[in-house]
């Protein structure tokens, strides 16, 4: 089991993947200020070794970093266009990470190469100059890349690993020393990157349970109305993108105070209960369900057009009256009637009040005014 699995084996699947998502989020919200930080250390860098090699190597080594790094910076920009184009998921974010792993072999190891430059006159303080670069780049990425631990963790092997390689050619007992040095920084190293990515990984589960308790009813655990409010300003854009139809369907349990006076509040909190298990079980995974207050709730219907969205919703009625034996009144808005969450509600809303006023135990489309 990967360093990774084993700190998110205690927690369920769709957590762990809403883990990845803000934990990938966070890496590449943080890659400009790597590629600013990269760019003074070459400056600061091709300065300070300047008298101890040749223009030409330094030339070769900035053209060689600069010319790797392009890969990643193309995926880091198509990452940012595919998160303002509200394409990310949970499910499709994990290759983003991977692709930047994968380009970060050839970077690491141009810039590192600084060690290996041929250096003239004193070459233990060429050496110690290359080392000062590469460790300052690494402590800023242990700092700045704390949510990633592969991709640092591979930037400290290379990077350190270059410099061991530089000592032992050397051969002498300074740089034997030297070799040392950076062997014993790795192992130390390596557990601070390990203990800076498990707090970070703690913070993101702390700041999941605290904004899940925020957006969960925590009677029937499902989303609350702050969470509905929520998903709505998200699925507005990607539905007038898409050009693909939802609906909002507002839900109101018939009779429910009279239900509550017949049975007692404890037999009304446990029919709420019961509702939610019911409608989340007989609704797709696209579709999203919460309780908007007191016995009323609200149903989004992803991708429907008006007939199909009455259809699902009269057999979801069908099956709340055989299961609880109860009936729902509901009324349905199309997003093709407003783009603003708020009017979609109220427009949902007014359809219900319409069902209502038809006796109840229907549904009913809400029409453009």
């Amino acid at each position: 089991m990967s360093y990774k699995s084993s700190m998110m084996s205690d927690i369920s699947e769709k957590m762990q993947k809403e883990l990845e998502f803000e934990r990938i989020s966070d890496f590449f919200s943080k890659t400009r200020n790597v590629y600013i930080g990269l760019s003074f250390n070459i400056l600061v860098t091709s300065q300070l070794i300047a008298p101890y090699t040749t223009l030409k190597a330094i030339s070769l080594w900035i053209l060689a970093t600069i010319i790797s790094y392009i890969p990643r910076i193309v995926t880091t920009l198509r990452f940012f266009k595919a998160k303002k184009l509200n394409q990310l998921t949970i499910d499709n974010i994990g290759p983003w990470e991977k692709k930047v792993y994968l380009h970060s072999f050839l970077p690491f190891l141009a810039f590192s190469s600084v060690a290996f430059m041929p250096f003239a006159g004193d070459v233990f303080s060429g050496v110690a100059i290359a080392a000062l670069a590469i460790v300052a780049l690494l402590s800023g990425g242990v700092i700045i890349y704390s949510a990633s631990f592969k991709v640092i963790t591979l930037y400290l092997y290379l990077s350190l690993g270059c410099l061991i390689a530089r000592c032992l050619y050397e051969g002498n007992y300074n740089f034997y020393i030297l070799a040392l040095y950076f062997s014993i920084m790795i192992v130390i190293l390596r557990q601070l990157i390990k203990t800076q990515y498990q707090n970070f990984i703690d913070h993101l589960i702390t700041k999941y349970n605290f904004e899940k308790a925020s957006l969960t009813d925590p009677l029937t655990g499902i989303a609350n109305r702050r969470q509905l409010e929520v998903f709505l300003k998200n699925i507005i854009p990607v539905s007038k993108r898409t050009k693909n139809e939802f609906h909002v369907v507002m839900i109101d349990i018939d009779f429910f105070k009279k239900y509550n006076d017949t049975h007692g509040h404890m037999a009304g909190d446990e029919l709420l209960i019961n509702l939610a298990k019911l409608v989340t079980g007989n609704i797709r995974s696209s579709d999203f369900f919460a309780r908007y207050g007191g016995e009323e709730f609200a149903l989004i219907l992803t991708a429907s057009s008006g007939e199909t969205a009455l259809e699902l919703i009269n057999n979801l009625m069908k099956e709340i009256k055989n299961k609880l034996d109860i009936t729902i009144s509901a009324g349905l808005a199309s997003s093709d009637l407003s783009g603003d969450f708020t009017q979609l509600i109220d427009l949902a809303d007014h359809a219900l009040y319409q069902s209502k006023q038809k006796g109840r135990n229907q549904a009913s489309l809400a029409q453009r005014q």
